[in-house]
This record gives structure tokens, sequence and C-alpha cells, in this order.
């Protein structure tokens, strides 16, 4: 990439158009590469096109209708495919994408208060973290969440309907297998 010195450079990008540039980039063109062990243990890299992420999204979107009044938690790593359904799904529904917190939670309980403090009615938790956190969620009651919809990246469906936060409301989805579509 080439640096841009401001400062150094300031006359030459003073003359340039204020306007904003046309677009360069269609369906076709990568969004983004993503590595994955799939089912092998092997890792791979698979190249999303713009056109796979938005209909993956707008999928995402329609699916659980997504909405401006709903607050979908960033909880996913940066290099997880997950992060971009987070994303983009608060982003093309004008949800509140909401950043968890930097330091993390000490325990489920503290975690369940943040994302009551913060509102969110949305959240993607991979398994290990999923079952306390199910478990804090309907002990506390946690309001946000109960009419809504929790996603796990794997459990089995005796996991899911045993979980004590079902009965309470929340329609709980599992989300394992469906990473590889995108592409």
């Amino acid at each position: 990439a080439r640096v841009v010195l401001l400062d150094e450079e300031w006359p030459r990008i003073a003359g340039e158009s204020e306007e904003n540039p046309g677009r360069v980039a269609d369906a076709d063109n990568l969004a983004y590469l993503v590595y994955t062990s799939g089912t092998t243990g092997r890792p791979k890299g698979i190249l999303i096109q713009h056109r796979s992420l938005v209909n993956a999204v707008s999928a995402f979107v329609t699916h659980h209708r997504v909405t401006e009044r709903d607050s979908i938690l960033q909880f996913a790593s940066l290099s997880f495919d997950v992060a971009a359904e987070e994303f983009f799904g608060a982003w093309l529904s004008g949800a509140r994408l909401v950043m968890r917190p930097p330091t993390p939670a000490t325990s489920p309980e503290q975690f369940v208060q943040f994302l009551e403090e913060e509102g969110v009615t949305l959240v993607n938790l991979p398994a290990s973290f999923w079952a306390e956190w199910a478990t804090a969620v309907a002990e506390r009651r946690c309001a946000s969440l109960m009419s809504r919809t929790m996603w796990c990246d794997w459990f089995s469906t005796i996991t899911c309907h045993d979980a004590p936060v079902h009965e309470y409301g929340p329609k709980i989805v599992n989300m394992f297998g469906r990473r590889g579509t995108v592409g």
C-alpha cells in the first residue's frame, strides 16, 4: 500500500475532485477471504464474493426478522466469518451493533448484566460459552433476550431443548454447519 503523507502532499491532494469516486466494485468482486478447517481439519481458504456476502446477510436478516429495533452483539473474532454476519447484519437492517466489552466478563452473570444494560436482542455464542450463559439468562430472565433469538454455533437438539432459557420464550437456533454456505 502506498503511504500518503497528508502534510507533505496536501497541495496535490487539495487539487483533487471533492466528488465521491465512482463505484468500481461489482457483485463478482471479492469481499473477503476466510480460512476454515471445514470438516477435514485441514485449513483451506474460501474466497467470498460481494454477491455471496449480500445474499447470506440478507437471508440472515430476513430469517431472524432483524429490524432497527434490534441490538446485535458483536462477539466473534474478526478473523471468524460470523463477524461478517454480525456487522453486516446490523448495518443492513439498521439494527444497533453492540461491541463486546474490551475486558471480558469474569462470569456468565456479569456477561448477562452487560447484555441487559446494552439491550442486546440478538446474540451468537460459541458452544463453549453457551451453556453457562443460557443458565445465567434464565436465572436473571434477561428481558431483552427473552423475546428474541439466541444463536449457538454448536449444540445438540437435546441440549437446545433442555436449556433452562428455552421455556421462557427466546427462539434458539443452531447455526453450526451454516458457515460454509456463504461462499
